[in-house]
């Protein structure tokens, strides 16, 4: 996602979300084999909304799949998208504040960056997730 934002940015008139949306749905070209050796051979599009920086986004996405194995999905690999449906960078800010602050004064503040309210159980989750990996 930082990619694509950064990507939007050298571009004028196009922001990071419309560049996202003309990257298409993540074909390939070639079969899609996972880390366990199988390969998929059926392919479905699909949609999946992303909270970042910029508020929801959707993304189309192709996934591959077989019977008996989960499915791939090669542009959330690509853009370098968690599981789950918070980008990184939102997750960063939260393990920042959580930092610094209290669980209560970290969504406070997040809702005035973001100016809509946190839900509590998204941002508990960001709180326990964010500061991985740091």
């Amino acid at each position: 996602m930082r990619a694509v934002f950064l990507s939007g940015l050298a571009h004028e008139g196009q922001g990071p979300v419309d560049r996202l949306g003309r990257r298409g749905p993540g074909e390939s070209r070639e079969p899609v084999q996972g880390a366990d050796g199988l390969k998929r051979t059926r392919s479905r599009h699909q949609e999946r909304e992303i909270e970042t920086v910029f508020g929801t986004v959707s993304v189309e996405r192709t996934g591959y799949g077989r019977e008996g194995a989960d499915s791939l999905h090669p542009l959330d690999a690509e853009l370098n998208l968690p599981a789950d449906r918070h980008s990184l960078e939102p997750r960063r800010r939260v393990a920042d504040e959580a930092a610094q602050s209290s669980f209560d004064e970290t969504r406070a503040a997040i809702a005035r960056e973001h100016r809509r309210p946190c839900p509590q159980e998204a941002d508990r989750g960001a709180c326990k997730k964010g500061g991985r990996g740091f």
